[in-house]
């Protein structure tokens, strides 16, 4: 699917915890992945931010992604400075790896839409990341967020 419409967002709702294909889907670009033995709200919570445009991964498949950008990727040496960024920077990093979207961030920070644009651009440029899942694989290998 994501091969044919890439803007299509695809929610991955399965009984199967593997390691591999759960990282394989992430690394496909899926919205949410969601097992079948989780509550309902779990489900709810990916179509709401697949809806506006986030991810969500249910409580099993975030432990093994953590996991697995943690030990098998590791720190990149050619990563940017992630001391280098803001507060504010941080701030935006953290809210667009926890599914925020960049309305909602302006609307909890209290900025404009386009300043939000400008953190992530800034942000991007800083750690060298060319897309919104590099930065998240980053904040994740950096202990910015936990899962």
């Amino acid at each position: 699917i994501k091969r044919l419409a890439p803007d299509v967002r695809v929610i991955i709702f399965t009984m199967y915890s593997n390691r591999e294909y759960i990282i394989k889907m992430f690394k496909i670009g899926v919205s949410g992945y969601v097992l079948k033995e989780s509550p309902l709200s779990e489900l709810i919570l990916a179509i709401n931010a697949a809806k506006k445009g986030g991810t969500y991964f249910g409580t099993t498949a975030r432990m093994i992604l953590s996991e697995y950008l943690r030990d098998v990727e590791g720190a990149k040496s050619d990563e940017g400075d992630f001391e280098s960024l803001s507060m504010r920077e941080r701030e935006v990093l953290k809210l667009l790896a926890d599914g925020k979207t960049v309305k909602e961030i302006a609307g909890q920070l209290c900025i404009s839409p386009k300043t939000v644009e400008s953190h992530k651009y800034h942000i991007m440029a800083k750690l060298d990341t060319r897309s919104l899942a590099d930065l998240i694989k980053m904040a994740i290998r950096k202990k910015l967020i936990e899962f």
